[in-house]
């Protein structure tokens, strides 16, 4: 068994390598000192004040330690040892010993003291401060050198992360064995040499300015990449914290967490937002992101970026005929087409469906018609897609900044609508924004959405226009025409909403509204006494051939009690086009007592072979032919003249619209014409108004 003095030489020696140990891991805190307690004695040695901490060195109440002498508290064998160093103290000496204390308890522990004798003015002694430390014990000790090691071992040696040491220049000092196998490269390969020339050339300007405010005493994380033996990338998460020694920077702790994969991940994640997946093209939220980028470099740079919109004409067909598997497989060949016209200036998208769009800097108007022709080339060649040749073609719409709009929506929304009017056109077409049509669209816009306002609110009214009786020159009927008074806009011209209401399916709604209003006035002016005339409707297309048409008009007569011969229903000779789906519904109507007429006759739609079938009473020539009658001769007396006979030859009557001069209403009394009106007569004019000349017949 070893004897004291070499027991405490042996703690001693340990003591030396565990401090050894802490200067290594001082700065990541793995050991921990203990404060002094203080206390004071008399010359004698009793204790006269300590802290209160002295308590739990000791286990005895401050009250029960004061008066006791310090060599009491000491374990027999060092009893001697602590008079010794009183003594010395009192003598002015500073001493300092290490000792074992015996606890009220009864438990050992060793301690250091330090005594400093305390002076008098006169410069006697008159007592004695000292300060008391506890000490590892050996066991202690031990495990406490046992643990640091192995913490050492856990957050250098075996660490997944790589850990490396540098000093100030940037030179390898140590690096553990995670970053021997990440780098590719022995620790004894990186000691001394400078970590710089391992960061790839785009992350070294930022490196070095991150390891230069470490240098400044500040802990840094960012992310970097270094090149490994192989010449690979490794991106790397770093966290860089100063090794301060007496408060200056000796060198600098690195701790690299492998990202690469992630990195790789995050770039797969960012294709897939800006790709699309079908074709591998840019998608939308690319096309917003880089055009936003350009107008605003455009704005200052005063260039013209160019967007054109490209849509696949009758695409549909394809995915309708041979699925969308086909349509997919279509839409891949197109985008394998149109890549090779992709430049560092021109940039492909595809913004969804059969919808693609180029994007080019620097370019002009002219210089955007004329790629887009290049583009329309490609669809030259027929496309292959299971053993089908599918020749397609394609219409383009162009906006250019800034005139077409200085925002990415702005130009986008141009372009787009600049495609359709190339549609309008009959596909294949190309089209530049022209902002006055666009204003026209809008306007159509707006107007649509008035509309359906204007049925509710009650903004649409009828008036009124005599139809004569070419021999007698009497009223013998009123057509009904309905007139839009806009509360801001004032009268709208039936010519510029009826096309609209027709195109937007509200024609059906309207039409109805004309039909109840136009019986019940009719109904009126009998109740009024007024000679019974009939009063006659137009009808569209799209209200004539719904089934419950018939149904409504019954329904209508029946609500205003009007008798069914006092209405005629005018369609218009288009709608004879699609005779097949619409004859039963004239033969409805004629047993039920209405009257008809193909309005608009001449325009050249209506076959006559089903003329001949149709159970209809009138005729009514188109006033663009009625319009034209001049003296004794022209072409198009000649076609009122042959209409007129075709009339009679079938048993319908004739009405002439349009009849503006006394030459006009010679000419068509001279061939019998039946019926006539026109401003030679009146125009149309409000119900009210109307009244008034009923009552000059």
């Amino acid at each position: 068994m070893k004897s004291q003095p070499e027991r405490l030489h042996l703690w001693r020696g340990k003591r030396r390598a565990l401090q050894k140990v802490a200067e290594r891991l001082s700065d990541l805190g793995v050991v921990k000192t203990h404060a002094d307690i203080a206390f004071e004695l008399d010359r004698p040695g009793t204790l006269r004040t300590c802290e209160g901490t002295m308590e739990s060195l000791t286990g005895y109440l401050s009250a029960e330690l004061q008066q006791v002498s310090l060599p009491l508290l000491l374990s027999p064998e060092v009893r001697a040892l602590g008079e010794e160093s009183l003594a010395k103290a009192g003598m002015g000496h500073v001493v300092s010993f290490d000792a074992t204390i015996l606890t009220k308890q009864g438990m050992r522990r060793d301690v250091v003291f330090t005594l400093v004798p305390k002076f008098h003015a006169t410069g006697d002694i008159v007592g004695i401060v000292g300060t008391v430390r506890e000490a590892m014990s050996l066991s202690r000790f031990d495990h406490r050198l046992t643990e640091s090691e192995l913490r050492y071992q856990s957050l250098f040696v075996d660490n997944v992360d790589a850990v490396l040491t540098f000093d100030r220049e940037g030179n390898f000092v140590n690096v553990n064995p995670a970053t021997e196998t990440l780098m590719g490269y022995q620790a004894n390969e990186l000691i001394g040499r400078s970590f710089l020339p391992f960061i790839v050339e785009s992350e070294r300007q930022k490196t070095f300015e991150h390891y230069s405010q470490v240098l400044n005493g500040h802990t840094v994380q960012y992310e970097t990449a270094m090149i490994d033996r192989q010449g690979g990338q490794i991106d790397l998460h770093v966290t860089v914290i100063p090794i301060l020694f007496n408060g200056a920077v000796a060198g600098v702790h690195c701790i690299g967490k492998n990202i690469t994969e992630q990195k790789r991940l995050q770039h797969r994640l960012e294709h897939l937002a800006y790709h699309d997946a079908l074709t591998g093209l840019e998608n939308r939220p690319a096309l917003i992101k880089q055009l936003e980028g350009l107008l605003g470099d455009a704005a200052l740079m005063s260039r013209n970026v160019a967007v054109l919109f490209l849509d696949v004409d009758r695409f549909k067909i394809v995915n309708d005929s041979l699925g969308h598997s086909a349509g997919d497989v279509l839409l891949q060949q197109l985008a394998a087409r149109l890549a090779p016209l992709r430049r560092s200036a021109r940039r492909i998208y595809r913004l969804g469906g059969d919808e693609f769009l180029f994007l080019l800097t620097e370019s002009q108007r002219d210089e955007a018609v004329q790629f887009a022709r290049q583009v329309v080339e490609r669809f030259t060649d027929p496309f292959s897609v299971r053993d089908y040749e599918i020749q397609l073609t394609a219409s383009i719409g162009i906006a250019v900044s800034p005139d077409h709009g200085i925002t990415a929506e702005a130009l986008i929304q141009h372009a787009d609508y600049a495609m359709y009017q190339a549609k309008k056109q009959g596909r294949n077409h190309i089209h530049v924004f022209d902002l006055q049509e666009s204003q026209r669209s809008r306007h159509a816009l707006e107007l649509e959405t008035e509309m359906r306002h204007a049925l509710v609110n009650g903004d649409f009214t009828l008036y009124f226009q005599p139809k004569i009786h070419v021999k007698t020159k009497r009223i013998v009927g009123a057509e009904a025409l309905i007139r839009w008074r806009h509360p801001e806009r004032g009268l709208v011209p039936p010519g510029e909403f009826i096309p609209l209401a027709e195109e937007t399916g509200q024609i059906v709604g309207i039409g109805t509204w004309v039909l109840r209003e136009a019986c019940a006035q009719c109904r009126a002016w009998q109740e009024e006494g007024f000679a019974p005339i009939p009063v006659s409707v137009n009808v569209s297309y799209a209200q004539f051939e719904a089934t419950s048409f018939t149904a409504t008009v019954e329904e209508t007569l029946a609500q205003v009690g009007l008798a069914p011969e006092y209405l005629e229903i005018e369609i218009t000779e288009s709608t004879t086009m699609h005779i097949e789906r619409t004859m039963e519904t004239f033969h409805r109507l004629k047993r039920l007592g209405v009257k008809m007429a193909i309005d608009d006759f001449g325009t050249g739609y209506s076959s006559l072979s089903y003329l001949n079938k149709l159970p209809i009473d009138y005729l009514k020539i188109d006033q663009s032919f009625v319009r034209e009658i001049i003296g004794d001769y022209s072409t198009h007396n000649d076609i009122v003249t042959a209409i007129i006979a075709l009339a009679r030859n079938l048993n319908l009557g004739v009405i002439a619209e349009g009849v503006e001069t006394n030459e006009q209403f010679q000419f068509l009394e001279a061939l019998n014409c039946d019926l006539a009106q026109g401003y030679l007569f009146s125009r149309p004019v409000p119900a009210a108004e109307f009244k008034h000349l009923l009552q000059r017949v």
